[in-house]
This record gives C-alpha cells, sequence and structure tokens, in this order.
C-alpha cells in the first residue's frame, strides 16, 4: 500500500511539473530587407519544448527566399527563484548563404535572469565560416572566428504572462542571427493572446546589414509577423 501510495503521489508531481507550460509552434510570415540582399520574404517555424519545470528547449528553421536558410536549437536549464528565473542557453546553429556557396556554424553559450518585466542575457559564441563549394584540394579552409560576446536586454511594458504586452530591447543576436557586440539588433514586438490555444505575435527588427560581420552605412529591417499554437 505505501508504494502504491508513493508511486501514485510521484506521479502527480511529475504530471504537475508538466502542467507548468505547455508545448507550442509558432508560424510566422517573414519580410526581410538589407543592401546586401534588398527585398526577400519567406517563413519561419518553430517549436518550444517545455520537457518540466527545470528544463526547456527550442528549435527552428527560416527560409528567406531562395538564398537564406537557418536552422537553430537551444536547450535551456533554468532554475525558478522567488523573483524571477535563472537560465543557461546551449545553442547551435547553422545558416546558409545558397547564392554565396557558403554558410556560418555557430555555437553559443550564455546564462540569463528574466523577470516580469525584463530580462538579461550574456555570454559567448564562437562562429565557423564554412565553404560549401570547396574541393578536396581546399580542405581545411574554413574559417573559425575568435569567440565574441552576446548581449540581449528586453523590457517588457506588463508581466511576462499577461494576455498581452508589448517588448523592447537590443542585443547583438536572435534565433537565427549573430553580430558583433558594437552592431547592435534593436528590435520592438508584441503579442496578443486571443484564444486559449492561439497567440497572435509581430515582431520588427532593426539590424546591421551584410555578412560575417562585414556591414555596410544602411541598416536592414526585418518584420515578423504570424500565429503561435499551444498544444
Amino acid at each position: 500500500m505505501k508504494k502504491t501510495v508513493l508511486i501514485a503521489g510521484f506521479l502527480l508531481m511529475y504530471a504537475g511539473l508538466f502542467a507548468q507550460e505547455r508545448y507550442s509552434i509558432t508560424v510566422l510570415g517573414v519580410y526581410d530587407h538589407s543592401r546586401t540582399f534588398a527585398n526577400q520574404g519567406g517563413f519561419d517555424i518553430a517549436g518550444h519544448m517545455p520537457f518540466n519545470t527545470y528544463v526547456e528547449a527550442d528549435a527552428g528553421f527560416e527560409s528567406l527566399g531562395p538564398k537564406i536558410l537557418a536552422g537553430t536549437f537551444v536547450a535551456r536549464p533554468k532554475l525558478p527563484l522567488k523573483v524571477g528565473e535563472l537560465f543557461l542557453d546551449a545553442s547551435i546553429h547553422l545558416r546558409a548563404f545558397r547564392s554565396f556557396g557558403t554558410g556560418t556554424f555557430s555555437m553559443a553559450a550564455s546564462f540569463g535572469y528574466r523577470m516580469d518585466y525584463v530580462s538579461v542575457q550574456l555570454g559567448v559564441q564562437r562562429t565557423e565560416i564554412l565553404d560549401f563549394q570547396k574541393g578536396a584540394e581546399k580542405a581545411g579552409s574554413d574559417i573559425v572566428e575568435p569567440l565574441n560576446p552576446i548581449l540581449r536586454i528586453a523590457f517588457n511594458v506588463r508581466p511576462a504572462t499577461s494576455p498581452w504586452n508589448i517588448s523592447l530591447g537590443a542585443g547583438n543576436f536572435t534565433l537565427y542571427q549573430y553580430e558583433r557586440l558594437y552592431y547592435p539588433i534593436i528590435f520592438l514586438g508584441g503579442h496578443y493572446d486571443f484564444a486559449n490555444h492561439l497567440t497572435a505575435l509581430a515582431e520588427v527588427d532593426f539590424k546591421p546589414s551584410g555578412i560575417f560581420n562585414c556591414t555596410t552605412n544602411f541598416n536592414g529591417i526585418s518584420v515578423r509577423a504570424g500565429l503561435t499554437y499551444r498544444f
């Protein structure tokens, strides 16, 4: 009988952990304009996987026309506190510039702290520039960049769990892109929960134009809008 009670208690606790947050999938339409690639349209598909109170993961895929493909995976251990939450992001990213036959492979690790109205994330990132067209005679020609510090700060006008919110912030990385610390990406976004399972969201990014940290004097603009479905 005691074993049965213990097992039942464990299952209830385990179910409670999973009930804290719900799995979700987000589908966005994307418009991107820059000096490097002019006007591009595409889409972004991302999944959020909260395994329990202390571990979650994100995965995403983005396509911008026929020229740019990007994929990412983020594992995130986290520790809820009395006020806010500490977390560690460990991520890998692959970005392909098909028209140039090149791309980047990046790994990053960062610590963060988020509360209702503000979140801060600080870490390091390493990028390898890949040559997809190289033959055997060019083996070893990929370029490994020095470690790059990454920083992101965001502010909310309402508590993070509110049914609608607006966020403003800046940083040198997004889910699919990394820049040098002195080339920040400024973003403005918001969401609105209009049903139990559905959320509408949109974001505008004002970002450096160029690739491989070679920028032009004209900054690029990226606009995303779409829906999140929570299971």
